[in-house]
């Protein structure tokens, strides 16, 4: 019986100590500023402008990337291969592409942050029609070297369940109030 109750309490003990924290106070907006600043503002100015360089950029040298409607987990050096050959036969056929984000939890700290929201990609073949594709994602963040880097992102379409309705109901960048 003792050796029940010694297991029980060492498993509830730490339940019992986060109880025990104050709740975490919402996220400072001069960090989620910093964020977009660091991050999103240049993660869609790179996708956009077709400069896959700086896209990789903004990923850890430790990223690992799970895309989980292909069921596939993906090193730094993976993403930027991948990335290279997909903005390469972009530019050669002409084809346009834009990303949005819009942010459904958004949890930072000085040096860490966790992001999940809905993305909007959107691409235009040179004479064709704009295809829209909307997905989850949940990014993770921490500062090396004194700047932002994406350590972790998980997307998925959850097998195309994602839509436009998903991705208005999320909040705009620059909403820190909500945070």
């Amino acid at each position: 019986m003792r050796c029940l109750a010694a297991f029980l309490f060492a498993v509830a003990l730490p339940f019992v100590a986060a109880a025990q924290q104050p709740a975490p106070g919402p996220a400072a907006p001069e960090l989620l500023r910093a964020l977009d600043r660091e991050v999103w503002d240049p993660f869609v100015a790179a996708f956009a402008a077709g400069r896959v360089e700086d896209y990789i950029a903004l990923h850890s040298r430790s990223l690992m990337r799970v895309i989980a409607d292909a069921k596939r987990i993906e090193s730094h050096d993976q993403l930027a291969a991948a990335a290279r050959a997909i903005f390469k036969s972009r530019a050669e056929r002409g084809t346009k592409m834009a990303l949005r984000f819009r942010f459904t939890e958004r949890i930072a700290s000085a040096e860490s942050a966790s992001e999940r929201g809905i993305f909007e990609f959107v691409a235009t073949p040179a004479a064709g029609e704009a295809r829209r594709a909307y997905g989850r994602f949940h990014v993770l963040s921490r500062r090396e070297d004194g700047r932002w880097k994406i350590i972790a992102d998980y997307d998925s379409n959850e097998g195309g369940r994602v839509g436009a309705a998903d991705f208005e109901a999320a909040h705009a960048p620059g909403d820190y109030a909500r945070y």
